[in-house]
């Protein structure tokens, strides 16, 4: 399996010839430099909540339009979003589990963590049992314990380098990847007070391409 982050929470997951993309947000395309028609071969794109910098109906169109018969996994409140712009989805309860291609999705009840504004439904997903993206969460339900590669939320508005750090012992995983990661106007803060701490702690912490 490997793990590739694309900026921001976006991460492309690859197994055994099956492809899967979570959260190709608007923040991700603009800090990466690529291009939505890059993301070829998907079997599933999914999707942790409705915020822009995770999903933007525009670049699921183009997406969509360059992977035949990519299938789009989300919440409640996503698929009536997508719904209203023609664009098909289906939902994944917490529990309950899809298998993709090579892969088996969890769904994972994770809250938005609290703003000051109203908070949309939020999804985490537990890939293979290996692989757990929170979305915008520090307060998954159940927390997945022992897995292998953590997607951590390393900087929003909504925490705080502390809590973030906190979550990740909570999980206890072998591996974390840094996501959430285009708020700081200066990346390397994140380096300063997420991953050194974390690296400090013992923990195994990839940027960019993990291999499991």
């Amino acid at each position: 399996m490997t793990i590739t982050h694309h900026g921001h929470s976006c991460v492309q997951i690859e197994k055994q010839g099956t492809r899967i993309l979570i959260d190709p947000g608007k923040f991700a395309f603009d800090v990466n430099g690529e291009q939505p028609e890059a993301f070829t071969g998907l079997a599933a794109i999914l999707l942790t909540h409705e915020h822009i910098d995770h999903t933007d109906p525009e670049i699921l169109k183009r997406i969509l339009a360059v992977n035949a018969g990519c299938v789009i996994v989300a919440n409640a409140s996503i698929q009536k979003r997508l719904k209203d712009v023609n664009i098909e989805s289906s939902v994944l309860s917490p529990a309950q589990t899809v298998t993709l291609g090579t892969m088996t999705i969890q769904g994972v009840d994770a809250p938005h963590e609290s703003l000051p504004i109203p908070v949309p439904e939020c999804r985490g997903f537990l890939i293979d049992d290996t692989v757990f993206h929170p979305g915008d969460s520090l307060h998954p339900t159940p927390i997945p314990k022992g897995v292998k590669v953590l997607c951590a939320p390393a900087c929003a508005p909504w925490m705080n380098a502390n809590q973030g750090i906190e979550f990740v012992d909570l999980v206890k995983p072998e591996i974390v990847m840094p996501i959430h990661t285009a708020i700081f106007r200066y990346p390397m803060l994140i380096d300063r007070i997420f991953v050194a701490p974390l690296q400090a702690k013992g923990y195994r912490v990839e940027k960019e391409t993990i291999i499991v």
